[in-house]
């Protein structure tokens, strides 16, 4: 498929406008389209703020570098990020890699 021919990059999956309502961003959907009739298993990264869930996400995927990584302390995650690119759990199942803004 052509989803898992391209590198992979972080994608909001949940964003939260200046009105403090959420959507869901359509590439996000696009996604989930892609992966189909298989079975999804979602690994959502939670915690306080400031607590390494970015960094986590970015080992998950065996990476330095992918989901934003503040130095300083302001937060770089707002709303829920997800991996674009589906990771292959086994022959029937994908996981998707979230990180949640703390």
């Amino acid at each position: 498929s052509k989803l898992m021919n391209e590198p992979g990059e972080a994608i909001p999956f949940i964003e939260i406008k200046e009105n403090e309502e959420f959507e869901v961003n359509m590439n996000a959907m696009s996604v989930f389209q892609e992966i189909g009739d298989r079975k999804i298993a979602p690994i959502i990264i939670g915690g306080p703020w400031r607590s390494g869930k970015s960094f986590l996400a970015n080992r998950l995927l065996k990476q330095m570098k992918g989901f934003a990584i503040g130095s300083t302390v302001r937060a770089c995650t707002k709303g829920i990020w997800m991996w674009n690119k589906p990771v292959r759990i086994n022959d029937e199942m994908d996981a998707v890699i979230m990180d949640a803004e703390g």
